[in-house]
């Protein structure tokens, strides 16, 4: 169990209830100086987007609603049909550094990421670069064990999966259209199209229904 807590997670802000007890029996001491993701349980306007109620997931009809949009964001395949996309029995893993300092410029002020992020509603931000992790911070009491809705990262992880069925001689060719694949989608657009053509959004503006729905949740 012990394990499983992030270093740098501050457990009165995730499990109040279990906080003293995982401090007295010494199963837990933080370590702010040791790489790892970082967690809150606030953030920018956290009680308009539902803190009091522990950001509460909603329903399909009030999805969008503010209060519910943390949760909506994050337990997106709760609300709506999703297929899980299993990770590999031994997978990569990215390398930690402790972490960087990191400023930008924004007009004429010199700023850090907690500015930013103490100013606008984020409930994740991770930064890589190449095979290093160099900042992961979590807010409104998400973690690293969520799954938030991905937008138009989705493009590119399904590109990945379709080399990955290319690999594995699930598609033969990115030249094929996509009803060779996928039947049900005969007499459309979908299915006339090469999958290069959607792997490239060639079709873009034809084609903006998928644009729109063709996401994931990661």
């Amino acid at each position: 169990m012990v394990r499983e807590i992030a270093k740098a997670y501050e457990p009165r802000q995730i499990e109040p209830r279990w906080a003293d007890f995982w401090v007295k029996e010494a199963l837990f001491k933080p370590d702010v100086n040791a790489p790892g993701p970082v967690f809150s349980g606030t953030g920018p306007d956290a009680a308009a987007y539902g803190a009091a109620a522990g950001f509460p997931v909603g329903t399909r009809a009030t999805a969008s609603q503010v209060g519910n949009l943390v949760a909506t964001y994050s337990h997106f395949d709760e609300l709506f049909p999703s297929r899980l996309v299993k990770r590999a029995t031994t997978p990569w893993l990215f390398k930690r550094t402790p972490e960087p300092t990191i400023l930008y410029n924004f007009q004429s002020d010199r700023l850090s990421i907690d500015d930013y992020l103490s100013h606008n509603p984020t409930m994740g931000l991770l930064i890589v670069k190449d095979d290093t992790i160099l900042y992961e911070h979590y807010r409104y009491a998400r973690t690293d064990r969520d799954r938030f809705l991905s937008q138009s990262m989705a493009k590119t992880i399904t590109a990945m999966l379709i080399g990955v069925a290319i690999n594995e001689n699930k598609i033969r060719s990115i030249d094929d259209t996509v009803l060779a694949y996928v039947p049900s989608l005969a007499n459309t657009e979908y299915g006339k199209t090469s999958i290069q053509d959607l792997l490239r959004d060639f079709c873009r503006e034809k084609l903006r229904p998928f644009t729109k729905c063709g996401k994931c949740v990661s």
